[in-house]
């Protein structure tokens, strides 16, 4: 898996954000560089057909780690207005994936023991929204170049 098609110019056009050290604009590019995009195809199939309670968790788990934000970065500002217009909902999804974690299954999964089909109906709610924010942020168009077909 290669660098999404728009990573580049989502570089070129987020270096104001870059140079001010914009916690949402690293980890756009974060997620928009080639290990990026392999974390979030392996996330994707992995969360697309989970067995079990625990898979999910430490997927969820993993994907809030790997886009907690750096301590020396400026605290993460949905609401900054970017350079770069079109990077917009790209951002968004990657500061709701910031906040990925365990917790956010933890009220199914401590009122039911279900794995595979039925756990994966359960989740369902959750999970649909955290794999579209993964599944824009492969192949959305940023900066105006279209994403890879993941």
């Amino acid at each position: 898996t290669g660098a999404h098609l728009g990573y580049e110019q989502a570089r070129a056009c987020l270096q104001p954000e870059i140079d001010a050290r914009d916690a949402g604009s690293e980890l756009l590019l974060r997620a928009l560089c080639a290990q990026g995009q392999a974390f979030l195809s392996a996330a994707i199939e992995v969360l697309e057909r989970p067995e079990t309670q625990e898979v999910v968790s430490r997927t969820l788990n993993a994907i809030g780690r790997y886009f907690a934000h750096a301590q020396d970065s400026v605290p993460l500002d949905a609401d900054k207005v970017l350079s770069c217009h079109s990077c917009r909902a790209a951002r968004d999804a990657v500061l709701r994936l910031a906040g990925s974690s365990e917790q956010i299954v933890w009220q199914v999964f401590t009122r039911s023991t279900a794995i595979g089909s039925l756990m994966r109906r359960k989740i369902e709610p959750v999970m649909a929204p955290l794999l579209a924010d993964m599944r824009l942020l492969c192949s959305a168009t940023v900066c105006g170049m279209p994403g890879n077909n993941h």
